[in-house]
């Protein structure tokens, strides 16, 4: 029984044709297929040597259909040989492509540090697109990787970049890789120490927030101006709140005057002197 590449090695595209071909070769090689993808074998006249050319050949396209994804079986699925198959993928992948350079170029720029990158998972993406690069021939300066990954870090990272820049030498890009993985495990070996401290204050000052602003609430009652509403509507005949003089019932029934001269007494009552 020939036993294939796993699930997640299949080819998926330009991102792992490298890897996927060097897995190819050596399984094909394991089984003494490698010479039907690398070169034309002649199919021999004997009948014997006839049938197993035929098979060895049908298990190595067998093996290459295998070991793509879905999305690529239209692309080999009408080739005759592993040779034709093999070839066509390559062509597709491999071979220098102008576009292919650019898209890679600018894939490689805006690569950034996010959100569910570790550092490691970062520089391998970084390693991945240069590895793509030198794939189809176009090789990546070291430094320009090291500035690449620089300005990929976020900005909690600056301080540390300014420090490995001012170095004066910068240092390679596998360097630079193991340097940061030791610097993040530095932090995460402080982080747990900070965190509790950070959490301890917080729930301090939070407290003590949540105790004043509740008791500033509780205790805040609006101003009011008791003296005018005590005094508004007072009447001066009965000395009783809530109505005027000109409307007291004690006025009801008799002379004006009376009401008004007792009114009159009562302001100059008030507006005498003690």
């Amino acid at each position: 029984m020939v036993v294939g590449l796993r699930v997640e090695d299949r080819l998926e595209g330009v991102s792992n044709f490298r890897s996927w071909k060097s897995r190819m070769l050596m399984l094909l090689n394991e089984h003494d297929l490698k010479d039907h993808i690398l070169r034309d074998i002649p199919e021999p006249e004997a009948a014997r040597e006839k049938t197993k050319h035929k098979k060895n050949e049908a298990i190595a396209m067998r093996i290459i259909m295998d070991s793509v994804r879905d999305h690529l079986v239209p692309v080999i699925s009408n080739q005759d040989s592993a040779k034709k198959m093999y070839e066509a993928l390559r062509n597709l992948f491999e071979n220098e492509n102008p576009s292919r350079i650019i898209a890679l170029k600018d894939q490689l720029r805006q690569c950034k540090f996010t959100r569910d990158d570790s550092i490691s998972t970062f520089f391998v993406k970084l390693s991945q697109i240069r590895d793509q690069l030198a794939a189809i021939g176009e090789s990546t300066p070291d430094r320009e990787m090291v500035l690449t990954a620089m300005a990929g870090l976020p900005s909690d990272w600056s301080p540390y970049v300014k420090g490995a820049c001012a170095r004066g030498k910068l240092p390679s890009f596998d360097e630079f890789w193991a340097e940061c993985i030791q610097e993040e495990t530095r932090e995460n070996a402080m982080l747990p120490k900070e965190k509790e401290e950070s959490i301890a204050l917080v729930s301090k000052t939070g407290k003590k927030k949540k105790g004043k602003h509740y008791q500033g609430k509780q205790d805040f009652q609006p101003k009011q101006n008791t003296k005018f509403k005590k005094e508004k509507g007072k009447c001066f005949t009965c000395g009783k709140p809530g109505h005027y003089a000109a409307n007291c019932f004690q006025n009801k029934g008799k002379g004006k005057g009376k009401g008004k001269g007792r009114f009159k007494a009562t302001v100059a009552r008030e507006q005498s002197p003690p």
